[in-house]
Formats: C-alpha cells, structure tokens, sequence
C-alpha cells in the first residue's frame, strides 16, 4: 500500500488564506502605524477567538507592531482588561 504524506494545511484552510493574505495586505496599507503605538504596523492581531471563524473578518483586526502585538499575547490578562481580546 503506498502511503501519502498528511497535508499540513487543509484544502479549505488553504483557500481561506489565498482570501486573508490580499487582506492582510491592504490592511496593513490602510493602517500602516500600530494601533497602541507609533511604530510601523507589521502584524495582524485578531481581537476575537477563534481565528478559524473570524480569520477573514476585518473589522475585529488591528495592526500592531511586534512588539505591542508580543506583549498582547503574553499578557493575557491585561489585552483582557483593555479590550484587546475578547472574554471567553
């Protein structure tokens, strides 16, 4: 029996990334200063939980810099407390 390899990412996964990077994109040309500070935005931060249901939904994104977005994702808690993630 000839084995194939595991796909890493899903073929629907896939055809919701080749709709987000053009997004991403524009987002980021839109909004190209960080949403907390005045540095350059490089990243995406997506304020709601889970990604796999608002990957694509612009409204709940913000643009951040790496290191905000970094400290969003270490602290929990306070990304919480501020709004930056939701209360699940």
């Amino acid at each position: 029996m000839k084995r194939s390899p595991l796909r890493r990412i899903s073929k629907k996964q896939q055809e919701r990334l080749r709709a987000y990077y053009p997004l991403r994109k524009q987002y980021l040309k839109d909004h190209p200063t960080c949403d907390l500070c005045d540095n350059a935005a490089t990243d995406i931060h997506h304020t709601k939980k889970p990604r796999a249901t608002y990957l694509n939904a612009v409204e709940t994104w913000m643009g951040l810099c790496r290191v905000c977005h970094s400290r969003i994702e270490n602290d929990k808690a306070w990304a919480r407390e501020n709004g930056y993630l939701e209360n699940i």
